[in-house]
């Protein structure tokens, strides 16, 4: 798995920086970005952190009212008794300041310890600051005749069922707080991801930078600690502006996945592994995609 966790305040891991405008604070929430969650039961002088990236918008119903959510991973998030976990964005503020606070991870799906589940993924109830059908973009590695998008973020135009035909032909693209803008090409998307011994995620997207036989176009990981809960999607334009002698380029992205983590022998961090998106539906069947439709200028 790809976040990080620190245990107690005397304990402090190296964590990876974040990619330039991945650990900003965003007054409206889009996918790619950092989060930190802070599970619910902590104790002095300690408590237990993880650094996550957001995935995607959503709606849910609570209490027979529909709210507003975003989607992260689950695995770093406890099982949500008492309220659930506390996220802030970026970070938690200084002195158990509650300005970045922006809510609760209140649903998590994982699978348990020697156990199997189809889904790595986790519900924040947002409840200060809004959300916007957007993931942000920052990167310098773009997949042949790619650019960078003229907003830095790609509206997200719709959500879709990964297919068999895709493997070893569709590239894909990936945007979280650690690597930035990364991709890659789908390998397999009925991937069974063994984070722990005898614990599955199935079925899963296996994602790789390098194919076989192919070239490289960039040696950097395709993903890192951190990264967890961003967003997985196939990227493609939707407008070309031309502004005197210069072209600006927008946009779009179909969601497919959550970054989940990478396989336990990849050394290299050439791979990358997650969950399908459609999954958070089919196991919370109140959840509404959000999107920046209905017509796609409302996506530039």
């Amino acid at each position: 798995m790809l976040a990080f966790l620190i245990y107690g305040s005397s304990i402090v891991y190296t964590q990876q920086n974040a990619y330039p405008g991945y650990d900003n604070r965003y007054e409206l929430l889009i996918g790619g970005i950092q989060i930190e969650i802070t599970q619910q039961f902590y104790w002095w002088p300690g408590y237990i952190t993880s650094i996550d990236s957001l995935a995607f918008p959503v709606t849910f119903i609570e209490d027979g009212y529909r709210k507003k959510g975003f989607i992260t991973a689950g695995h770093d998030v406890a099982p949500p008794l008492f309220g659930g976990d506390y996220v802030d964005q970026p970070t938690k503020a200084c002195c158990w300041s509650w300005e970045n606070y922006i809510g609760r991870a209140i649903r998590r799906e994982f699978a348990p310890t020697g156990g199997q589940s189809d889904l790595d993924a986790a519900l924040i109830r947002i409840e200060r600051r809004d959300i916007s059908p957007f993931i942000f973009e920052n990167g310098i590695y773009y997949y042949i005749g790619g650019r960078p998008d003229a907003n830095n973020r790609v509206g997200i135009i719709n959500f879709t069922v990964p297919k068999k035909a895709w493997e070893k032909q569709l590239i894909v693209y990936k945007s979280g707080r650690t690597t930035g803008l990364t991709y890659g090409r789908i390998e397999q998307i009925d991937y069974a991801y063994r984070p722990y011994p005898n614990t599955v995620i199935y079925p899963t997207l296996l994602i790789t930078r390098c194919p076989p036989n192919s070239q490289c176009f960039y040696n950097e990981p395709i993903a890192n600690s951190g990264d967890s809960g961003g967003p997985v999607y196939i990227r493609f334009l939707i407008s070309i502006e031309k502004i005197g002698s210069y072209y600006f380029y927008d946009y779009g992205a179909t969601v497919i996945g959550i970054v989940s983590g990478r396989p336990p022998d990849d050394n290299n961090f050439i791979y990358l592994v997650a969950s399908w998106d459609v999954k958070v539906k089919e196991r919370w069947n109140d959840i509404e995609w959000v999107t920046c439709g209905p017509n796609i200028a409302y996506c530039l």
